[in-house]
């Protein structure tokens, strides 16, 4: 036993030894150890690498943060230039140039408003050497002035509507009162439209000056008076209204102050969503009728709608604005016009600046300069903010801006005008019969749907045909056929004046 474990233990120690001096074994432990070293170098590598990168990562990163504080510190000091400049230019009177080239003028001057005073006392100075000048030429004799009456059928001297001659008295600078002209035959039946005063003397035209137009203006700037001061000359003329006004409560609102002219009213005057939109319906039924040729009635027809841009932002807005602009673009060729008055005449509260696109004049009370410049041209804005109470700037269809003075016209002359309109029998008493516009009854308590019923029965529709307009109702209905017949026939029998 003893030699066996000799004999193997000797034969352990030979493996060893093989393995000890094996080639193919020293190999490996020298690729272990080549393996071994290459992989700490690599890692030496790589850290130097990092540490490389992060110093030249620092200088890049530092200097981006130094210009980041520059240009913050540009920044303070700007804002705060400014702010020392804005303080600088309140309390240190500065000298400005005039765009135009003049002379530069002193801030303290302007503020001040020594400018309007300066302004002021030059035209009050030129108009004295004007007048002196005039008083040195001869004045014109009676026999001088041009005047051209036509004549009618019958030889009498009828006055020329479109004429710009005013056989008149000479009037006085200021613009007399609406009760003045009447009395002197300035307007009237068959005169020419007065629109205004503008240099002491009357502007004078036709429905054609106006079209369609808007009338802005601050609250007391003297818009209701340039309605008034319109309407009863229409109304003179053979107008028929129809108005619209929200704010009927109101004493000197659109209805009320023109509550005298009931009798040339197409209906009552649309107080509510319901019946703005049976009023409208209305005037684009008239207005279809001329247009296609089924009335050759030409009469003027006159929309007035009070408050015009919080109709706009209503519910309704946009079924009114189709219906108005179609009617500006081109009711003016069939007798059919629009007076729009109201505060603010914003793209987003006057229906979209195509609906103002399609006005073609306006009358322009006091008002801020930013608002009148959507409805003058450029540079004319700036005009309005220091107009008098009764002077507009009016911007005719022809691209004119004449500033102008509307004479008071008083409730008392609406009443007046109304007097000389009215029949013995109460009817009223248009320019031209054998225009009339329908024969409806004229009630201030005649609704826009009865109106609607007559105008369409007067053009040759069926009841049933009505029915359909009106209440959307076929006669297929039945019941409600018969039902939607009464209610029409009951608006037909008060349109066209029978049992109430």
């Amino acid at each position: 036993m003893r030699y066996v474990f000799g004999l193997a233990a000797l034969a352990v120690v030979l493996v060893v030894l093989l393995f000890a001096f094996d080639p193919a074994y020293q190999d490996m432990r020298a690729d272990r150890a080549y393996y071994e070293s290459r992989s700490q170098a690599l890692a030496l590598e790589e850290r130097e690498l990092k540490l490389r990168e992060r110093e030249n990562i620092s200088p890049v990163v530092t200097s981006a943060a130094a210009g980041y504080y520059v240009l913050g510190a540009a920044g303070a000091l700007a804002v705060l230039a400014v702010g020392l400049h804005s303080y600088y230019m309140r309390r240190v009177p500065l000298v400005a140039p005039d765009r135009r080239g003049l002379l530069p003028v002193a801030r303290a001057t302007i503020e001040r408003d020594e400018i309007t005073q300066i302004v002021a006392a030059a035209l009050a100075a030129y108009h004295r050497t004007q007048l002196v000048a005039a008083a040195s030429q001869p004045q014109p004799v009676p026999h001088t002035f041009n005047y051209a009456p036509k004549l009618d059928g019958r030889g009498a001297a009828a006055p020329a509507a479109d004429s710009a001659v005013i056989d008149a008295p000479a009037l006085p600078a200021v613009a007399p009162g609406f009760a003045e002209m009447l009395s002197s035959g300035l307007v009237g039946p068959g005169r020419p439209l007065v629109l205004g005063y503008a240099a002491g003397a009357p502007l004078v035209g036709s429905f054609k000056d106006i079209y369609s137009s808007a009338i802005g203006g601050l609250p007391s700037s003297g818009k209701t008076t340039t309605i008034r001061f319109l309407a009863s000359q229409a109304a003179l003329l053979g107008a028929r209204f129809v108005l619209v006004d929200h704010h009927h409560e109101k004493e000197d609102g659109l209805a009320n102050t023109l509550a005298p002219l009931r009798s040339a009213f197409l209906c009552a005057p649309a107080r509510n969503n319901a019946e703005t939109l049976q009023a409208l319906a209305l005037v684009d039924e008239m207005f279809q009728s001329r247009k296609s040729g089924g009335s050759p009635d030409r009469s003027p027809v006159l929309l007035c709608v009070d408050e015009f841009s919080a109709l706009m932002r209503s519910p309704i807005g946009g079924e009114c604005a189709e219906i108005i602009e179609q009617l500006n673009q081109e009711g003016r060729g069939f007798g059919m016009f629009g007076l729009y008055s109201g505060q603010v005449w914003l793209s987003s509260r006057s229906g979209g600046s195509e609906l103002r696109y399609s006005l073609a004049s306006s009358f322009v009370h006091r008002m801020h300069r930013r608002q009148a410049a959507l409805l003058l041209p450029d540079g004319e804005g700036v005009k309005v903010e220091r107009l008098d109470t009764g002077s507009c700037m009016l911007w005719r269809p022809s691209g004119e801006v004449v500033q102008v003075q509307i004479p008071n016209t008083t409730a008392a002359d609406v009443e007046r005008v109304a007097a000389l309109l009215r029949k013995p029998d109460g009817s009223l008493m248009v320019a031209k019969p054998e225009q009339a516009t329908t024969a409806l009854q004229s009630a201030e308590t005649l609704s826009p749907d009865a109106a609607r019923a007559a105008g369409l029965f007067l053009a040759g529709k069926s009841p049933a045909d009505i029915v359909l307009e009106l209440r959307g109702v076929k006669t297929s209905e039945g019941r409600r056929y018969q039902s939607a017949l009464d209610e029409v026939l009951t608006l037909l029998r008060l349109g066209l004046g029978g049992v109430r």
